[in-house]
C-alpha cells in the first residue's frame, strides 16, 4: 500500500471513530458525516507532520524543514475551503447538518467550556506545537520529533486515563509489523534486484528492446510510459515521481539504455 494511502486510511478510521458517532447523534446527514471523514482523510499528507512530506523533500532538494513550512498554507487553505463549503450547504440545505437544540448549546465564555478547553484543548494542542516546533526550529530531525510525539501521547493518554495495556500492545503491534514490512519489502527489492542481474535477464531485457525497433529515445519514452501508468494505477504517485526524477536524469546524460535497463529491475 502507498505511503499517502496508508496515511489517508488511518486518518479516516481515526475520525470514523471520533467524528461520525458525534455527527450522527447530532441528526446529520450519512452522506455529509461520510464527505467530511473522505474528505478530512486527505488533509493528512498535507498537514505536517506528514510522510509524504518527508519522502518528497530529498526528490525535491529541500530539507523536510522547508517542506513542512511550505505545506502549511495548502494545508490551512483546504481545510478552510471545507469548512465554507459545509457551511454553504448546511445553509441551502439545513436538513443535512441541523443545529444544535438550545439546551445542548455551551456557551463559548462559560465556565464550564473553558475547564473543557484547558482539559482536553490544551495539552493536545501543546504537544503538536513542541514537535513541529522541534522540527521547524531545527532543535530535532522529524525522527526524533516523532518519538517525543509519540511518547507525549502515550503520557497523555495515561493522564486522561485512556490508556490501557491492551491498546499499548495492539500499537506496538502495529508500529512492528509496518516496521517489519517495510525493511523486508527493501531487503527483498534488493536480493531481487541481484539475482535478476546476476541471471543475465538485464541482457536480455535490453537486447529484446533493442530489437524493437524503436531507437534508444523511442525505448526510452516506451519504458517511461509504461512505468508511469504502472506506477500510478496500482501502487502511488510517489514512485511515479521517483521514476520521472531519475528519467530526467538519465535523459540529460544520454544514458538512454542504462535507463532501460534500470526500468527493468
Amino acid at each position: 500500500m502507498s505511503p499517502e494511502l496508508t496515511t489517508i486510511l488511518m486518518i479516516a478510521s481515526l475520525l470514523v471513530l471520533l467524528a461520525v458517532p458525534a455527527m450522527l447523534n447530532a441528526r446529520y446527514a450519512q452522506s455529509l458525516a461520510s464527505g467530511c471523514i473522505c474528505a478530512g482523510g486527505t488533509l493528512g499528507i498535507l498537514i505536517p507532520p506528514s510522510i509524504m512530506l518527508i519522502l518528497y523533500a530529498p526528490m525535491a532538494g529541500v530539507s523536510v524543514i522547508q517542506m513542512f513550512a511550505g505545506a502549511i498554507v495548502p494545508g490551512v487553505l483546504l481545510g478552510v475551503c471545507y469548512i465554507i463549503y459545509i457551511l454553504v450547504r448546511c445553509a441551502v440545505n439545513p436538513q443535512l447538518g441541523p443545529a444544535l437544540p438550545p439546551e445542548k448549546r455551551m456557551k463559548f465564555l462559560s465556565k464550564e467550556s473553558v475547564i473543557m478547553g484547558l482539559k482536553y484543548l490544551v495539552p493536545p494542542s501543546l504537544l503538536v506545537a513542541l514537535v513541529l516546533g522541534s522540527i521547524f526550529f531545527g532543535v530535532a530531525s522529524p525522527t526524533e520529533a516523532g518519538a517525543v510525539g509519540s511518547i507525549g501521547a502515550t503520557i497523555l493518554s495515561m493522564v486522561y486515563k485512556q490508556l490501557t495495556w491492551a491498546a499499548f500492545k495492539e500499537n506496538c503491534y502495529i508500529t512492528l509489523r509496518v516496521t517489519a514490512m517495510i525493511i523486508f519489502i527493501a531487503v527483498a527489492a534488493n536480493l531481487f534486484t541481484g539475482a535478476f542481474l546476476s541471471a543475465g535477464c538485464g541482457e536480455v531485457i535490453t537486447e529484446f528492446l533493442l530489437g524493437l525497433g524503436f531507437g534508444p529515445w523511442g525505448i526510452f519514452l516506451t519504458m517511461l510510459c509504461i512505468i508511469l501508468f504502472e506506477c500510478n494505477l496500482f501502487s502511488s504517485g510517489f514512485y511515479a515521481a521517483l521514476f520521472l526524477k531519475k528519467s530526467s536524469e538519465h535523459a540529460k546524460s544520454g544514458r538512454i539504455l542504462p535507463y532501460c535497463r534500470f526500468c527493468s529491475c
